[in-house]
């Protein structure tokens, strides 16, 4: 095919963008006016990760993200400002009730690129995998001083209009309410999850990056060592990869599919070194994360996630968002991310408040092939408690049933500072465009 070359003004122009490209913290974000809203900010330090690696650090200080909470006593609006641009997939509108708790809570799903509004009752988890509200940011957050914002209170509201909000998938409190039969949900095969390699430490990955290095100084004359920091920070010789990163590539953007010969790189450019640089990028992602992760310590739980959390957590996205779910389906100390699709639940009534479920999952795997990612029917059982009002309260186990180790939703593409900090989204979108794909890889709003 041919190379989509851009004119000089737009070289130029990318150039200048890639040489800025370092993502701002909170400390250099510039305003340019504030609202008359209250805003409290925290500072949340994430203690579990859907990395393969044990070396993860919640500590440490690349994984510090900051959330604001600005509003009164009748709306919060939740947004992450870890950068200076406003991210509409990390953003929550959460209509309180008149003791303060969340009511309910609105959000903006991306799934493939497509933005789509979701509004439903609010739960025991928050779809923004922060606390929906400021008294419970209070208990697990750090209190800072609130961030200059290059974004208005103004620019939030308007990604919540009551006219966007009223076209908005809405769930009534009936989502979480429990009932016998049999009840199902597939989702279309536009949202399914491509195939691709999980790219093992210390393999294709590396010759897929020296191809990117290459782009960058031959195209825009900028250094780049992506395969080296790869080299010195996932070593070969053991199962890891970033099978983590292909289940939130495949998940957040379209499937690549160019394939070009390039004079510039010396290389054939295929889906295959696509996926490898998408998979690279989104090694880390903004995640909303379910459960706790099993590491083989003496205080590790193997039976968490707790299934009623499981349970709603499917109905959540893949029922209300039509957003697949990415899980670690067995508890033990190794990590094989898979995607989950649609479900059937067989629902038994054992007494007023108990029900016996038989969940089926449609579990979506890396195969190194093309197309939607094969699947295989992966089952649970479990048994969920609920309140007079057949609300899931709680869940257990079966005693001969295993379980997942935790579950896990891609939100939104950015630069995190746990992957290849080489692989920026604006060095990896100059990449996208140059190869012909018609997709970005970014979800910024302004």
């Amino acid at each position: 095919m041919k190379l989509n070359l851009k004119n000089l003004w737009t070289l130029l122009s990318l150039c200048l963008l890639l040489l800025g490209s370092k993502a701002a913290n909170s400390s250099t974000i510039t305003t340019v006016k504030s609202s008359g809203a209250k805003t409290t900010c925290f500072d949340f330090f994430p203690n579990q990760s859907p990395y393969g690696e044990t070396q993860f650090r919640p500590a440490d200080e690349n994984f510090v993200e900051t959330w604001c909470y600005q509003g009164d006593k009748n709306e919060t609006y939740v947004f992450n400002a870890d950068n200076a641009s406003l991210n509409q997939n990390l953003i929550a509108r959460v209509e309180l009730s008149k003791d303060g708790r969340a009511e309910f809570v609105t959000v903006i799903a991306n799934v493939k690129g497509k933005q789509t509004m979701h509004k439903s009752p609010a739960s025991s988890f928050s779809p923004i995998g922060v606390p929906l509200t400021v008294a419970e940011a209070r208990e697990i957050g750090k209190q800072v001083l609130t961030p200059q914002l290059s974004h208005t209170f103004d620019d939030i509201f308007s990604l919540f209009s009551n006219d966007k909000i009223a076209a908005a998938s809405i769930s009534t409190q009936s989502l979480y309410r429990v009932r016998a039969g049999q009840f199902k949900k597939n989702l279309s095969s536009d949202l399914l999850p491509w195939d691709s390699d999980y790219y093992p430490f210390g393999k294709s990955i590396i010759n897929i990056l020296g191809v990117f290095d290459r782009f960058m100084k031959n195209r825009f004359s900028l250094s780049s060592h992506a395969q080296a920091w790869e080299r010195r920070a996932h070593k070969a010789g053991h199962l890891n990869g970033h099978c983590n990163g292909w289940a939130a590539a495949s998940i957040l953007h379209p499937e690549p599919t160019q394939v070009s010969y390039s004079q510039l790189l010396e290389a054939e450019i295929t889906p295959y070194t696509t996926k490898g640089i998408l998979s690279s990028t989104s090694f880390c992602v903004r995640w909303a994360f379910y459960g706790k992760r099993y590491y083989g310590n003496d205080n590790d739980d193997p039976r968490d996630i707790n299934p009623a959390k499981f349970h709603k957590v499917l109905l959540y996205y893949i029922n209300q968002q039509n957003k697949p779910v990415v899980m670690d389906h067995m508890a033990d100390a190794y990590v094989d991310n898979s995607v989950i699709s649609g479900y059937v639940f067989d629902i038994q009534k054992l007494s007023a408040n108990t029900f016996h479920v038989t969940a089926k999952l449609k579990v979506h795997y890396y195969n190194y092939g093309s197309g939607v990612a094969p699947h295989v029917t992966v089952i649970y059982n479990y048994t969920l408690t609920t309140d007079a009002n057949r609300r899931i309260i709680a869940g257990t186990w079966d005693d001969d049933s295993k379980n997942p180790d935790f579950l896990w939703v891609p939100l939104a593409q950015i630069d995190c500072g746990k992957q290849n900090p080489w692989m920026t989204m604006n060095r990896v979108n100059a990449f996208l465009s140059y190869i012909g794909e018609n997709f970005s890889i970014s979800n910024r709003s302004r």
